[in-house]
C-alpha cells in the first residue's frame, strides 16, 4: 500500500464543492422537515401526533449534529488547503534560495 499523498488545487476545490453541495442539500431537507413539522402541529392532534413530533424532534437533533460535523469537515478541508499552499510556497522559496543560482538553479527548474 502506498503512503504517498499528493494534493492538487483542482482536487481540493472539487472536494470543497462536493461538501458544499451536500451541505446545501442537507439544509434544504432540514427546511422541508421544519415546514412539515409546522404543518403537522397546526393540523394534527392526539397521542399519535405527539409521539410522531417527539420522534421528529429527536431525529432533527441528530440531523443538526450531522450538519454541524459536515460544516466542521468543510472548514478543516479548507484550512488544510490553505496550509498546504503556504507550505508548498515555503518549500519552493527555500529550494530556490538554497540552490543559489547558476547550475543548481537550472537543476531546480528542471525538477519543478
Amino acid at each position: 500500500m502506498s503512503t504517498n499523498f499528493q494534493k492538487t488545487d483542482t482536487g481540493m476545490k472539487g472536494g470543497l464543492a462536493a461538501i458544499e453541495e451536500c451541505e446545501s442539500a442537507c439544509k434544504t431537507i432540514h427546511s422541508g422537515v421544519t415546514a412539515v413539522r409546522s404543518d403537522l402541529r397546526a393540523d394534527w392532534q392526539g397521542a399519535a401526533s405527539q409521539t410522531f413530533l417527539n420522534q421528529l424532534e429527536l431525529w432533527e437533533a441528530d440531523y443538526l449534529q450531522v450538519l454541524k460535523m459536515l460544516t466542521e469537515i468543510k472548514d478543516l478541508v479548507n484550512e488544510s488547503d490553505k496550509t498546504m499552499n503556504v507550505t508548498e510556497d515555503d518549500i519552493n522559496l527555500t529550494a530556490v534560495t538554497a540552490f543559489g543560482g547558476n547550475e543548481g538553479n537550472r537543476i531546480f527548474k528542471e525538477l519543478a
